[in-house]
């Protein structure tokens, strides 16, 4: 098992790039909205194109914010968004829908996506 994660790791570092950096992104955004992980298992080749891809449970966001982090969470990195750019400009998008316009009114928000 130590192996085949070594073997992930590795393929994820060869194609390290800003879409990796996306990835993480979406994992804390969801870890931050809802309190926890968008993954229910651990396991490193679950979210292996080899192996389907794990879909990620995003329950309990809005569908702006859910879309905004499935498509961090593409198991494919080319169906991720093509640069950081795009990105920054889809959440600009979502905190203007959501009226998010500084870091006290985006802590509300996630605080009350966690209480419902």
């Amino acid at each position: 098992a130590a192996a085949r994660q070594q073997d992930i790791a590795r393929a994820d570092v060869a194609v390290h790039d800003a879409r990796a950096d996306q990835f993480a992104l979406g994992v804390v955004l969801v870890e931050l909205a809802l309190g926890r992980a968008p993954f229910r298992s651990g396991d490193l080749e679950e979210l292996s194109p080899a192996h389907g891809g794990a879909a990620p449970d995003l329950a309990g966001l809005p569908d702006d914010v859910a879309g905004l982090a499935r498509r961090c969470l593409a198991v494919e990195p080319d169906a991720r968004f093509p640069d950081m750019t795009a990105l920054r400009e889809a959440l600009h998008a979502v905190r203007a829908r959501h009226e998010l316009g500084d870091c006290a009114r985006l802590s509300r928000w996630i605080a009350g996506s966690r209480a419902t």
